[in-house]
Formats: structure tokens, C-alpha cells, sequence
């Protein structure tokens, strides 16, 4: 049934009314033997909740096509999936790798903004009107173990198709980005070749299988070959329009890229940060950060989940099984504060990370397990108007203020409503005499 609605709509662009939602519903019965089957407006209703549908009013009319593209359904791409798993299964999940392009504004202002009720026009200001909707992109690549590359390609819209030597000389790359300028700010074929001798070339063995889009230059196995001309190495292409249901960067780690790139934005404007977002090397810097921050091993389950939702990989086969409390060997070496300092990093063109403090070096703690925590609380506890105790109230307030500002009642607060309460999940330590103003 929603197979029937994504045909209709996404692809065909078809008016769609509650009538036809019963038509398909019974229809999709009817395949099925169910015959006593009544497309109720509740089911229809239940439906359209679930999957987000609702009758919106359209504001743009567009002459129907015949259109020569094959329609995907999810249960294509899967069958799709299924009719490669020979081949997939000869290679480790360490040498499954998948890209993509995620493209980003070079101004991103949000479609909604509070305004006077009943005013005739809502205009909003922004830098340039072009920057709005022209856009740059990433490249990066994934492997099937969730590991994220070491590096990827970024692509820049430049009018020349290339940068100006003044500007080559002025730009600080850093070491895990490729960059290229094309008129678009997207790829083309001679970005491809870079993407794939710069970016893929140096980062992997012999053997390898790659997962891209159906994208002409992408699916041109000679260009593939050109690089790679050993047979182990091999170029698996999806099925086209079916990236939707299989392409395993848009259905788990995009979103998140987007959501750090998002956060970034909004952090620099709430703050009135004094950085040029919009400028070529600011590009660079965050693009690097995000990367960056998404190679960490937190993120290698993200990574996996969307290879485990496209069915690439067994989920049962991938998922070690979890260890016991007593076979977990598994400890934290230490916990340290950093901050990146987004106005160094933009007048220096570097990334510039602040580290606050180090909890094993600051606490003189031999180490970071449970036990050594508890005996901690004990020595602030033993000696609360001490030096470590300011130190403690100092980082817990972001270094804003220094812990002579704490007096006597203020510490047993932050060790019995903070410390013990958190470590405990027990709110009884943070009795009445000691709550919080």
C-alpha cells in the first residue's frame, strides 16, 4: 500500500485523495487473500499517521512526463540486495565500503521565522541571496565494520571551476579533507577520478567492494578500472531510484552529519560568534570537524545500522553477543573536558580544540573505575573546604568561576545533590536542608 502512495506521489507526482488510499488498501488485500478486508477510515486514518501523510494544499503545478526511470520499491531494492549476497559474501565487512554526496547550503536559513500576525510581507535579510541556494558537497566513505575513512572529498562552488591562486595560497586544509571547486559545487567526472585516486586509492588494500549510486560517471566500470585494475576489487552499483531504501549514508550517517552541521550553525548564531560561516575556509573547518568527530568508535554502531537497515549485512551475524558483568574487561583510561574554540579556529584557519581539565591528572585519581570514584567523593567529603573541592565546583561551573566563590553549605550541596545523587541515581542524598536555590 505505501509502495502504491510512493509510486504515485514521489515519482509520478499524482494527485492523491482519501479514495485512492482505500483503492490501494484493498487492492494490497486483495493480493493478499484477504477478502473480508474494509479499508475503515480509522485503518485509513491509523495509516496516514504512521507514515506521516496528510492533505496538504500544493503550490506548484507541473506538466505530467512520461518518464523512461525505472520505479524502485523497497521490496526491489531488497530483492536487489538479495540477488548480490554471493557476491557480497566474499568480502569481509572490513572491505564492504559505500559512499555518497551530501550537499550542504552555504547559507542555511530556516523557512520559518516569528514575526507580526496579519503583516502582508515577512522579508528577512541574509548575507547573499545566492547563497541560499547554491550549495557545496561531501564525499565521505564508509565500511561495513562502521568505521567512517580517514578521509573525504569537498567539493566547493567556484565560478572559475577552480581556485585562484591567491586563494590556493590563503586556504588551510586540513589533513582529512580532499578538496576540489567545480561551477556547481557538485560532482563531475573529473572529481570522480580525484575522489577515487585521493580518497579511496590511499585508504584501502586490494581487495575491496564498493557500493555507489547509480550515477552515470559513478556506474562507469572502465573509469573504475583505470584505478583499480586489480579483479578483487570490485564496484557494486544500486538499483536507480532506489538509494531511498538502500543507500546506507542516507538512511544513518548523513542524518547526523547534518545534525552536527545544524548544531554548529545554531551554536554560532544564539552566541554571536564572531566567525564568517559563510566563508571558503569556514567550509573547510567544519566540515573537518564533523568528520572528525563522527570517526569516533561511539559512532561505529550509526555507521552499521544503516548497512543492517539496507540488509548488506546480517544483523544477528555482525552483533557480537553482549559479555557478562564479570567477562567485561572493558575500563574508562580517562575523561577529559575539551572545548573547540571556534573564534581561534577561524583566525587561525585551524582547527584549535581548548582542553579544560583531565579528571585522572586533575583529581590525582590512579584510575577512572568505580571504586577509585567512590574513594574520591570520600576525600571531598573528608576535606571539603580544601583545594580539590574548589577545583571540583570550578569545572562544574565551565571554568566561569573559581572555587573560593563556594562557601561551606554550597560544597555539601554539589557533593550530596550532584555527586551522590548521580552516582547513586538516589535523590534521598540531596535532602531538603541541602536543595538547591
Amino acid at each position: 500500500m505505501l509502495d502504491e502512495f510512493y509510486k504515485k506521489r514521489a515519482i509520478k507526482k499524482e494527485a492523491v485523495h482519501g479514495i485512492d488510499s482505500e483503492i490501494y488498501a484493498i487492492q494490497k488485500a486483495r493480493k493478499l487473500n484477504w477478502d473480508t478486508c474494509k479499508a475503515s477510515q480509522s485503518f485509513i486514518k491509523t495509516f496516514k499517521k504512521e507514515n506521516r501523510i496528510s492533505s496538504r494544499r500544493y503550490n506548484k503545478l507541473i506538466t505530467r512526463t512520461s518518464s523512461s526511470r525505472k520505479v524502485s520499491s523497497l521490496e526491489d531494492a531488497q530483492n536487489c540486495v538479495e540477488s548480490k549476497r554471493p557476491l557480497i559474501s566474499i568480502y569481509s565487512s572490513r572491505e564492504i565500503l559505500n559512499s555518497d554526496h551530501c550537499s550542504f547550503h552555504q547559507e542555511h536559513v530556516p523557512p520559518r521565522t516569528l514575526s507580526y500576525t496579519g503583516e502582508r510581507t515577512t522579508e528577512v535579510a541574509v548575507k547573499k541571496k545566492n547563497n541560499t541556494t547554491h550549495s557545496y558537497t561531501v564525499q565521505p566513505v564508509t565500511s561495513a565494520d562502521g568505521r567512517l575513512l580517514d578521509k573525504f572529498l569537498l567539493i566547493l562552488q567556484e565560478k572559475d571551476d577552480q581556485f585562484g591562486k591567491r586563494v590556493q595560497k590563503d586556504l588551510v586544509v586540513s589533513p582529512n579533507v580532499v578538496i576540489q571547486a567545480s561551477k556547481s559545487g557538485r560532482s563531475s567526472d573529473e572529481k570522480h577520478r580525484t575522489f577515487l585516486n585521493e580518497v579511496v586509492r590511499p585508504l584501502v588494500s586490494k581487495k575491496f567492494l564498493l557500493l555507489l549510486d547509480s550515477w552515470k560517471t559513478q556506474a562507469n566500470l572502465k573509469k573504475f578500472r583505470a584505478v583499480f585494475p586489480n579483479q578483487d576489487s570490485q564496484l557494486l552499483i544500486f538499483p536507480e531510484e532506489s538509494t531511498g531504501h538502500i543507500q546506507t549514508q542516507d538512511l544513518s550517517l548523513f542524518r547526523s552529519w547534518r545534525f552536527i552541521h545544524k548544531e554548529i550553525e545554531h551554536y554560532t548564531h544564539i552566541n554571536r560568534t564572531e566567525i564568517t560561516i559563510t566563508d571558503r575556509q569556514c567550509y573547510i573547518n567544519i566540515q573537518s570537524v564533523i568528520h572528525n568527530q563522527l570517526s569516533a568508535s561511539q559512532f561505529e554502531n550509526l555507521i552499521k545500522s544503516g548497512l543492517i537497515r539496507a540488509r548488506i549485512i546480517n544483523e544477528t551475524s555482525e552483533e557480537p553477543e553482549k559479555p557478562k558483568d564479570s567477562e567485561n574487561s572493558a575500563s574508562v583510561l580517562d575523561h577529559r573536558t575539551v572545548i573547540l574554540n571556534l573564534t581561534a579556529t577561524n583566525l587561525y584557519n585551524s582547527t584549535k580544540f581548548v582542553e579544560e581539565y583531565s579528571a585522572k591528572s586533575a583529581y590525582a585519581m590512579k584510575d577512572l573505575s568505580p571504586q577509585e570514584w567512590n574513594n574520591f567523593v570520600l576525600r571531598l567529603e573528608n576535606d571539603i573546604d580544601g583545594e580539590t573541592m574548589g577545583l571540583v565546583y570550578q569545572f562544574f561551573m565551565k571554568s566561569s568561576t573559581s572555587g573560593n566563590s563556594c562557601d561551606r553549605m554550597c560544597r555539601l550541596k554539589l557533593i550530596n545533590c550532584n555527586l551522590k545523587t548521580a552516582r547513586a541515581q538516589d535523590p534521598t542524598f540531596c535532602s531538603e536542608s541541602f536543595d538547591i536555590v
